[in-house]
């Protein structure tokens, strides 16, 4: 559940919230919850939040171990076409760490999506980050979305 506190939106158990205001008007927020990606729209400004559910179930890493999911950025590259990129990393693992971004596509305005994909450079290397602050930027010239973080 989303709700504004003080110019700051609060998310009941669940973190990192990033907005986006939707071609259609409407504001989508992003977030992670129980090491899910959940989403949620407003159709007012924000005023109130309907809960569009998780999108993502609890990932394993290949370490075998649980990933949370952080730091989700959605993109709309086009009508009803949506892109969130996400940070996937180890949870409480001490001795080994895995970190990548993870990317899941909907061509049905959030519904659904794909699978999740690892985030790879143009020669096809996974992109690895331990970055807490990021954002997804796409190119005004050549299109391409880039992770800065």
């Amino acid at each position: 559940m989303l709700t504004w506190e003080k110019e700051q939106i609060k998310i009941d158990n669940g973190g990192y919230g990033r907005l986006i205001t939707l071609k259609n008007g409407k504001l989508l927020a992003a977030y992670d919850s129980a090491n899910a990606l959940c989403l949620a729209e407003s159709e007012d400004c924000g005023l109130t939040w309907n809960h569009l559910g998780k999108k993502t179930e609890p990932q394993l890493g290949p370490l075998g171990d649980k990933l949370c999911i952080a730091n989700a950025n959605v993109i709309e590259y086009a009508e009803n076409c949506l892109m969130i990129a996400y940070r996937a990393h180890s949870l409480n693992t001490a001795e080994k760490f895995y970190t990548s971004i993870r990317y899941q596509l909907s061509e049905d305005g959030g519904k659904t999506f794909s699978e999740p994909k690892p985030w790879c450079y143009e020669n096809g290397e996974i992109v690895y980050s331990p970055a807490s602050i990021c954002q997804l930027v796409e190119s005004e010239v050549s299109g391409k979305l880039f992770w800065i973080g």
